[in-house]
C-alpha cells in the first residue's frame, strides 16, 4: 500500500555543462527512494517507475527535460552569454505524494562568438621625428566570450607594415623604426 512518501537522495544537485553540449546530453541522474517499494529501493535509476518528474521552476525557455528514468538532459541548445546559471526546482510524484529537490546547473563558456572591432578605421598623424618604439594606438575589440576563450591574435599587413610593430596579443601598434616622410608619407 502506498502510505510512505518518496524522497530524493539529494536535497540539492549541482552540475556543470559546456554551452557546446548538444541536445540529448544527460546532465545527471535524479534518484529517489520509497519505503513502500521493498524490491526496488532506488527509483529513478533506469528502471520503470510509477512516478512522474516535472521541472516546476527555473527553466523559463524549456531548455531541459527529465526522462521517466530520472535522467535530466538538455532539450535545447544552451548559450552561456544569455544564461550562465540555471536554478531548477524539480518535483516528483507517484500520484499521492510529492517530493522536491533543487538542481544548480553552471554553463561553461566556449569560444562560440566572433570578436567585434570597436572602430571601423583608425587614423593617426605622426611626426617623422618620433622615436622608434613610440606608441601609436591600440586596436580595440570586444568578444562576448570569457577572456580565457577569446584567443585573439592581431596581425599587421600592407604597404608600410614593416615600419611598425603590432603586438599580436594586445593589439598595441608602435613604430618599429625611424619614419621618413619623403620616402613614404602614408
Amino acid at each position: 500500500y502506498n502510505d510512505n512518501p518518496m524522497v530524493f537522495k539529494e536535497h540539492k544537485y549541482e552540475t556543470t555543462i559546456s554551452e557546446e553540449s548538444l541536445p540529448g546530453t544527460v546532465l545527471l541522474q535524479l534518484e529517489i527512494s520509497d519505503r513502500d517499494d521493498e524490491s526496488q529501493n532506488n527509483l529513478g535509476g533506469g528502471d520503470e517507475t510509477n512516478v512522474d518528474f516535472y521541472i516546476i521552476g527555473g527553466d523559463l525557455y524549456a531548455q531541459f527535460r527529465i526522462r521517466e528514468s530520472g535522467e535530466l538532459y538538455i532539450a535545447k541548445p544552451l548559450d552561456r552569454e544569455a544564461i550562465d546559471l540555471y536554478l531548477l526546482t524539480i518535483l516528483v510524484t507517484d500520484g499521492k505524494f510529492i517530493a522536491k529537490t533543487n538542481v544548480s546547473i553552471s554553463v561553461l563558456d566556449a569560444n562560440d562568438n566572433p570578436m567585434i572591432c570597436l572602430k571601423y578605421r583608425y587614423r593617426e598623424t605622426l611626426s617623422e621625428s618620433v622615436e622608434t618604439n613610440t606608441h601609436v594606438l591600440q586596436v580595440l575589440v570586444s568578444d562576448a566570450d570569457e577572456a580565457s576563450n577569446t584567443r585573439l591574435r592581431f596581425y599587421l599587413t600592407g604597404i608600410g607594415a614593416d615600419d611598425f610593430h603590432l603586438d599580436e596579443n594586445l593589439g598595441i601598434l608602435k613604430t618599429a623604426k625611424r619614419l621618413d616622410r619623403e620616402s613614404q608619407s602614408k
